[in-house]
């Protein structure tokens, strides 16, 4: 288990000055970039796997082509060779005009550069095509296609200027282009742990008023607003995770 905190200072004079909840809303702060700390650390943790799929070339350095539905089934078909579980259950097609069935899936995280690719995906089903009382795998899933759901992030960050010097159409900085990870992920292929117990939640809240006094604080003139959590990530199952390294067409 690791340590991850997250601190905002504040002086007095908003507190005893300003009309609006400065703590209040520095508070709320701390509970968004906390999930966002959580997010970023079981990412990079997840992204990390021994399993590859590079929609060209034979290495990180040659990508240059952007995703693919038989790169998709590659992935695909490697899970099912290891015997990995499909993370989400049939989708039925509802009463609603224009409504789609979708398989049991695989879940794929991706950033959201990566959308306008995914949509011109052969097949792509817009979530709002599910049909009616359907529960999607998270807020931020936006279709499906054959038998992967996709939910994106702009935190799943791609490998900046990590691809082939060959940029044609494709995102790059710095004269290469952008490498974009998206992970196909198997149900069981990962877990969290984070620590608990006897009066102690799993995060522990610090607020401390600018105007309190103290040995470090005499005149009352600043306070700190933030939070800690004890935790980590762990791949389970490295052959129920598989990775496509992918680049990004220009929307220009």
């Amino acid at each position: 288990l690791e340590q991850y905190g997250v601190l905002f200072k504040l002086t007095s004079k908003p507190q005893l000055m300003y009309e609006d909840d400065i703590p209040g809303d520095m508070q709320k702060l701390t509970g968004e970039t906390l999930g966002y700390v959580q997010e970023l650390v079981a990412y990079n943790k997840f992204k990390a796997g021994a399993n590859v799929i590079y929609t060209n070339g034979a290495t990180r350095a040659a990508v240059n082509t952007k995703i693919s539905l038989p790169k998709l089934r590659q992935a695909a078909r490697t899970l099912e060779a290891n015997w990995a579980s499909k993370v989400n259950s049939v989708i039925k097609p509802g009463p609603n005009y224009d409504t789609s069935a979708v398989p049991e899936s695989f879940t794929v995280f991706c950033h959201t550069d990566c959308n306008a690719d995914i949509r011109d995906l052969p097949g792509f089903v817009p979530r709002e095509k599910y049909g009616s009382a359907v529960k999607a795998v998270h807020d931020r899933e936006f279709g499906a296609c054959e038998e992967f759901r996709f939910v994106n992030s702009p935190l799943f960050a791609p490998f900046l200027g990590g691809g082939s010097s060959t940029t044609t159409g494709m995102v790059a900085t710095g004269g290469a282009v952008d490498v974009y990870p998206m992970l196909i992920i198997g149900e069981s292929a990962w877990g969290h742990i984070s620590l608990k117990g006897k009066g102690y939640t799993g995060i522990s809240p610090t607020y401390l008023k600018p105007t309190d006094k103290n040995h470090a604080n005499p005149m009352g003139q600043f306070g700190y607003v933030g939070a800690d959590f004890w935790y980590t990530p762990v791949r389970l199952n490295e052959n129920w995770i598989t990775r496509i390294e992918t680049a990004v067409s220009l929307l220009a």
